[in-house]
């Protein structure tokens, strides 16, 4: 039978996947703005794009990690897919909530918050597994969720919405104090 994400190993899985994220952050302006990257780094310092550089390293680790593993079926995907879900929606719930009481947003709680969310979506996953096994909504709800990410993360960076999700803040509200 093949090995299956553990939660003390997705717990861990948090450290490069972070990292990655955070080379994400600056990559496409290290690259010189090169188009193809905008798809997996962040392009400007709108919430979308911090969500973007939390989700494709989780999805290339769980990629990896099928691989690996050998445990790619519908149960694993399922389950990804909702803890791939869970950490740009953690990431835009509590930063709005944080910043709608505080006026403002404070870097030391957006690193924290990126990494918190990252633990508690690869937290998720795992523990999913087994749910995932049993029940075929979950599978197909997560899979469903999957889907949609990848093409909601792969095109609107090029084709962003009407949405303040979207909008990059402007040079005069974003301070060093700020990300």
């Amino acid at each position: 039978m093949p090995d299956r994400p553990t939660v003390s190993r997705e717990l861990l899985a948090t450290v490069p996947i972070a990292l990655v994220g955070g080379v994400l952050h600056f990559a496409f302006e290290w690259a010189g703005g090169w188009p193809p990257l905008a798809v997996f780094a962040a392009v400007n310092e709108s919430v979308w794009e911090h969500l973007k550089i939390a989700f494709w390293p989780a999805a290339a680790w769980a990629l990896g990690e099928a691989a690996v593993l050998r445990c790619g079926g519908a149960a694993f995907w399922g389950a990804r897919g909702v803890g791939l879900f869970a950490i740009p929606l953690l990431i835009a719930l509590v930063f709005y909530a944080y910043t709608a009481v505080l006026g403002h947003h404070v870097l030391g709680i957006d690193l924290a918050l990126f990494v918190a969310a990252i633990a508690a979506g690869q937290t998720l996953s795992a523990a999913l597994i087994g749910a995932a096994r049993a029940s075929r909504a979950v599978r197909v709800a997560g899979c469903a969720l999957l889907v949609v990410q990848l093409a909601a993360f792969a095109s609107l960076t090029y084709a962003p919405p009407d949405l303040v999700l979207f909008d990059a803040p402007s040079a005069s509200a974003w301070t060093l104090s700020a990300k």
